[in-house]
């Protein structure tokens, strides 16, 4: 049986953050879309106002006044239109900290590790899987506002201006197990014998900055500690077992730039 006939869902972009960031155009276009209309006569008033300024009381000035509107005018639409709502914004948010995590990779991936990033399995986006000698992880980057943090395998997040609001992923540990051991049988399924570690990269003010929750098997890393983390961590793979799991992913999902 070849590599394809193994390998379901698509290659597609394996850029990290490319699915979310087209996610992320895809939505602010069609927004834009719906709310253009107001965008016009916004700009008219915002041109208006300084100009009716310069005519009671600056009339000799009035091409300056009018150079002030319209530049106020184009800033503020240009502002506005790239705010969209949060619901919007998050996937422009969660594009970044894909690109972060692996931004803070490529060292190791220079020293001979294989970082593969947006994988579209069919059934899901992964947003990174990553082999090395200490073994071969799958990971997924959260950039988050607030203060992180996790507890009994469950993460919080409260906002800095009141510690007791905030909000909880219940569910994400559960997850990132269901898609590590969906990994681990993906590679089976090639001759690779390798556990999956299912890890959470939190980029945001983590003060844990890495912990294993050993009741869900999940790991929690402040993105800045990754890097560290992973070089720290044992050897687990030997060379030849690291080449298959390796040309395994490589087969499936061809790495690109990060």
């Amino acid at each position: 049986m070849g590599a394809d006939d193994e390998c379901d869902g698509q290659a597609g972009e394996t850029v990290a953050g490319a699915f979310a960031a087209q996610r992320f155009h895809a939505r602010r276009r069609a927004w834009l879309l719906r709310i253009w209309w107001a965008f016009p006569p916004f700009a008219a008033f915002l041109v208006a106002v300084p100009v009716l300024f310069g005519r009671v009381f600056a009339p000799e000035h009035m091409t300056f006044y009018c150079g002030v509107g319209l530049g106020v005018a184009f800033g503020v639409v240009v502002a506005l239109a790239d705010s969209p709502p949060h619901h919007i914004e998050r996937w422009r948010q969660g594009a970044d900290g894909e690109k972060a995590t692996a931004k803070a990779l490529r060292p190791l991936v220079r020293d001979g590790w294989t970082l593969v990033n947006d994988i579209d399995t069919g059934r899901g986006n992964i947003d990174h899987v990553l082999v090395g000698p200490p073994g071969v992880f799958l990971l997924d980057s959260k950039n988050l506002n607030g203060l992180l943090t996790v507890d009994a395998g469950v993460l919080s997040v409260r906002w800095r201006e009141d510690p007791h609001d905030g909000y909880q992923s219940r569910r994400l540990a559960s997850t990132m197990k269901h898609r590590a051991h969906d990994l681990e049988q993906r590679l089976q399924r090639q001759g690779v014998e390798a556990s999956v570690q299912p890890l959470v990269v939190l980029w945001g003010h983590f003060p844990q900055r890495s912990i294993l929750n050993r009741s869900t098997g999940v790991a929690w890393v402040e993105g800045k500690q990754l890097r560290r983390v992973h070089q720290e961590r044992p050897v687990r793979l030997g060379a030849e077992e690291r080449r298959r799991a390796s040309h395994a992913l490589i087969a499936c999902w061809p790495p690109d730039g990060v």
